[in-house]
């Protein structure tokens, strides 16, 4: 069989679809915890470090979701619970969660935070003692990480719809 030159030409213009596929668009693989270490070893390989680190990012923050929302508790039933959320999704969609869930806990940090600066700037102390004013410092430093990290989570979502 002799191979046309418009044959040849579709068949290099379907290897370079195939080959330029965005990472983003693939499918986590997680019907059991072996299959999604495997899965993320595949796709880490076609993954910037940047993507890398929002991978592993978003993994351990579903799983914190899950836990703290009370979906799942225990080493076990977290994973399970991580591996039925996870599985079928696409790594966009599995990012896309992943920083909803940090941004989601971040805010809840946040109000934490300032309702707690608001408690203490109304305890009174004696005069020359500076322990609330030096705990006041401290929380509003931790505040201010607190809403880059937000930030941080927000711009990330933004990217990834985008793309």
């Amino acid at each position: 069989m002799r191979i046309t030159p418009l044959i040849a030409a579709s068949l290099c213009l379907l290897a370079c679809a195939a080959c330029s596929r965005s990472p983003l668009e693939s499918k986590v693989e997680a019907s059991s915890p072996i299959n999604y270490v495997m899965w993320q070893g595949r796709v880490s390989r076609s993954l910037s470090p940047e993507q890398e680190r929002m991978l592993a990012l978003s993994r351990d923050e579903i799983k914190v979701h899950l836990t703290s929302s009370g979906e799942a508790s225990g080493s076990e039933e977290v994973d399970r619970a991580f591996m039925k959320m996870a599985d079928g999704m696409s790594l966009r969609q599995f990012l896309q969660l992943g920083y909803s869930c940090r941004a989601e806990r971040l805010r809840a940090e946040a109000s934490r935070l300032e309702a707690g600066i608001k408690v203490q700037r109304t305890i009174i102390l004696p005069a020359g003692d500076h322990r609330v004013q030096d705990l006041i410092a401290d929380m509003e430093r931790r505040l201010a990480l607190v809403r880059e990290d937000i930030a941080t989570a927000e711009r990330g979502l933004t990217q990834l719809s985008e793309k």
